[in-house]
């Protein structure tokens, strides 16, 4: 593991997206969506969404703060992640 930053599943709702990506833990989880969202319109071959999306973790369904970092949550690796 590295220590400065987890890997997490996410699913992209949107786009029906499934892939894993290392994320900082200590940025802000709405940077850390700017971040998924870019990476997902590369894969995708898209441009960035406008729309505000919220990450929900899959296995308990809380909706994050988006003004929390990711350390302050519990996404740890290994996280499973609904981009909505």
């Amino acid at each position: 593991m590295m220590n400065n930053k987890v890997l997490v599943k996410v699913e992209f709702i949107e786009y029906n997206l499934v892939f894993e990506i290392f994320i900082p833990v200590n940025e802000l989880l709405w940077k850390v969506i700017k971040l998924i969202e870019q990476s997902s319109a590369d894969l995708l071959g898209i441009e960035t969404p406008e729309k505000k999306h919220i990450i929900i973790n899959k296995k308990t369904n809380e909706v994050y703060d988006l003004n929390l970092t990711v350390k302050e949550t519990d996404i740890r690796n290994g996280t499973e992640l609904i981009f909505y």
